[in-house]
């Protein structure tokens, strides 16, 4: 594919194919004109796109970049197909192209003939006009009016971005985000931008140079301060900073004199974007937005806090369990009937699932608890949590109406449950938090599971840790690991206390380690071989997990040797699509990248989630069509969502949390260095992935390494000294209201 975008104007000669679903279309045109002088080698030119009512016989400009396609040659690969409109014949597809609800053939057909060549310009300046025409009243004329103000919006849009080299995907999600003033908004201020999916500061950037913005523009300084703060949050999950750093990055990312930046920083606090506290270790930066609503989540939490006076005997407690309870897991149970608000925190094999079952049913028969709701932040987790207490459970996203184009709540009343309980709520960061508080109506208790060894959230903030070190919410840990539990979740305990697992165990134990120089690719397919042949385990209980992308041993290499070994060569192949440097077959395990919204065919709409996993169960490469199906949830999906999806036979170790599997490969090489330094919770969150078989693949110095945990750093957040002061703050009125 070229760079360079070019304009082709001509008439369809032939529609070769054509989906009525979405206007995505393959044709032959005679080429009237090229823009820039470019040759084509003869008049005629294949060309693919979309554009809905697409004929034989129309006149279109479709404006993309040459690809060379193997048997057909240099084709067109449109970002925008428009129809053209020199004659009554033009404007009379245009319309029906645009897909304006209820304007069919017989009415676009009269608009064409009443107003000529120049209709859409007419309907635009003078939308009453529309009244003219029998069949158009008042709402039909505004409906139409809006339509064609919104695709010229689109058209210039497209134009303008596509320009700039962005994806057609990402100019449609511009528009959708700014509206159809979105082209006067970007010019105003073109670090707009760099706050949407997909286009970063560096792009803006780029369009704001083009536009004529000076490089010390306060604009500029600001957003690059923005963005500075944004990409640490997201890649090391601090939500506050040091100023001195915040201001040494920017300076550098913006290659400007520092004092200047340091000036934008004060603009940026005297006009509330961003706020600086004091702290012992310096004086500290964060978005005014985030560090409001670490506060908020403060205050909620301690609202919702308080004893509940439910004290059940222990008698009855140890009546209603189906074991023996341990003093832990007793103390743990009377915490959640006692307390409205708490946290359990254990690793794997400490009874937090038994005791969770035995809290939920005591609630409901002691505390009068009707109504309960479960939730957890992955399909996985949610599922599991179902299995272990009989209870319908729901995601998070699900729960909270999330919107994957934008992460924020459109849920608008409060969830109706006397008890909500959210397991594995170590993944959960700070924004998600702050939704679902924002959700909890007063008086409901909340309980909160999860294993704070693990690695924190994703996204910023660790809210698990916090309300734990806090000291102002009631924690009940569950430290001890039992016997039975068996040798994963055992060296798991082993590596949380910062101890060597026992690597050499014998051959009826469910963890293994093979130990390996060198880890490659290689060594992993004959591993995963090996637990398909002898442990009895398909390939689809198996997951491989490693802390990296590159390297020998890294994701992408593991990824491209089990695509070869389990669904075929790739390369050998003619039913694929390729992406990048990746080719996706039939048949190949994917997983989701980002959050989006999918509309079904019955025009109900439901969602995939980043990190969920599904199959290729269908695939026509030559119409750039395939179907993925996520946990019985059949996506029909475009070459151009390929962008959202990598293939999943391994995965990161983040990638991994909440979920759970048959059979784990964990890769824990030397090469690996830099990311075994971060911490044992890395290799600890990949061990308690496993539920019957574990093989850890990797050098004992490896091991070793990770285990030692040299080099972890805590993340920088706001949340624990907000709890502190507000938990400060209560105890000081109740205090007052004593004396």
């Amino acid at each position: 594919m070229t760079d360079e975008l070019v304009t082709v104007r001509g008439r369809v000669r032939r529609r070769m194919f054509y989906n009525q679903d979405d206007g995505f279309c393959i044709v032959l045109i005679d080429v009237a004109s090229i823009d820039r002088g470019k040759s084509v080698g003869g008049r005629s030119l294949g060309v693919k796109g979309r554009l809905r009512g697409i004929e034989e016989g129309m006149d279109i400009k479709a404006q993309g970049r040459f690809v060379e396609h193997a048997k057909y040659g240099r084709q067109l690969q449109a970002d925008l197909i428009l129809p053209e409109m020199q004659d009554l014949e033009g404007v009379y597809r245009y319309l029906l192209a645009g897909g304006i609800s209820g304007v069919g053939k017989k009415l676009a057909g009269r608009i064409a003939e009443t107003f000529g060549a120049g209709a859409l310009e007419i309907i635009r300046r003078e939308p009453e006009r529309l009244l003219e025409i029998e069949g158009i009243g008042k709402a039909k004329a505004a409906e139409i009016s809006a339509a064609l103000a919104e695709q010229k919006s689109v058209e210039e849009i497209m134009t303008f971005l596509l320009g700039a080299g962005l994806e057609t995907r990402i100019a449609n999600r511009i528009h959708r985000e700014l509206g159809d003033q979105a082209l006067s908004h970007i010019k105003a201020n073109p670090y707009i931008l760099a706050g949407i999916a997909g286009i970063g500061f560096a792009t803006a950037d780029d369009i704001a140079r083009s536009l004529g913005i000076a490089p010390d523009a306060p604009a500029r300084i600001e957003a690059g301060l923005e963005y500075v703060v944004s990409e640490a949050m997201r890649r090391a999950g601090h939500t506050r900073f040091p100023r001195d750093y915040v201001a040494a990055q920017a300076a550098r990312g913006l290659a400007l004199d520092r004092n200047l930046v340091s000036q934008g920083i004060e603009r940026m606090i005297a006009s509330g974007q961003f706020r600086l506290s004091a702290t012992p270790s310096g004086p500290m930066l964060a978005q005014a937005r985030v560090a409001r609503l670490e506060r908020r989540i403060a205050e909620q939490l301690l609202a919702l806090a308080g004893e509940s006076g439910v004290d059940v005997p222990k008698a009855r407690i140890a009546a209603t369990a189906p074991i023996t309870l341990a003093a832990e897991q007793l103390a743990a149970v009377e915490g959640a009937l006692r307390e409205r608000v708490c946290v359990i925190t254990g690793g794997p094999g400490t009874g937090k699932s038994t005791i969770t079952d035995i809290i939920l049913t005591l609630l409901q028969r002691e505390a009068g608890c009707a109504s309960i709701a479960l939730a957890a932040p992955t399909g996985r987790a949610a599922r599991r949590l179902a299995e272990a207490t009989g209870r319908d459970a729901d995601t998070l996203h699900r729960l909270l109406m999330i919107n994957p184009e934008n992460g924020e709540s459109s849920r608008d009343d409060a969830i109706e449950a006397d008890v909500l309980l959210v397991d594995e709520f170590s993944m959960v960061d700070t924004v998600m938090a702050g939704h679902l508080l924002d959700a909890i109506a007063a008086g409901t208790r909340l309980i909160l599971i999860g294993d704070v060894d693990q690695l924190p959230s994703v996204g910023a903030g660790q809210v698990l840790a916090d309300i734990i070190e806090s000291g102002a919410l009631p924690v009940f840990r569950l430290a001890h690991v039992f016997r039975n539990a068996g040798d994963i979740k055992l060296n798991a305990a082993e590596i949380r206390q910062g101890r060597m697992p026992v690597l050499d165990t014998d051959a009826s134990s469910n963890f293994r380690f093979v130990e390996t120089m060198n880890p490659d690719a290689g060594s992993v397919v004959a591993v995963v071989r090996r637990m398909i042949e002898t442990d009895g385990i398909p390939a689809t209980d198996i997951q491989v997990l490693a802390p990296m992308y590159r390297e020998a041993a890294g994701v992408d290499a593991i990824n491209a040797a089990l695509q070869s070994a389990l669904v075929g060569d790739p390369q050998q192949s003619s039913r694929k699509l390729v992406h990048g440097r990746t080719a996706f077959m039939l048949g190949d395990r994917v997983v989701q990248t980002a959050n989006r919204s999918v509309t079904r065919k019955d025009g109900s709409t439901t969602r995939i989630n980043n990190g969920d996993v599904g199959y290729i169960t269908e695939m026509n490469a030559a119409e750039g069509s395939f179907k993925v199906d996520f946990d019985g949830e059949v996506i029909a999906m475009t070459r151009g969502d390929l962008i959202d999806l990598s293939l999943a036979y391994c995965v990161t170790i983040h990638k991994s949390q909440g979920s759970e599997y048959r059979g784990v490969v964990l890769l824990c090489a030397l090469a690996h260095g830099y990311m075994l330094k971060s911490g044992r919770r890395l290799v600890y969150t990949g061990m308690t992935r496993a539920r019957e078989r574990l093989y850890w693949v990797g050098e004992r110095e490896a091991a070793a390494l990770a285990v030692s945990d040299v080099g972890e750093r805590p993340r920088q957040t706001g949340l624990r000294a907000a709890l502190a002061d507000c938990a400060a703050g209560r105890a000081g009125e109740s205090l007052a209201e004593a004396v």
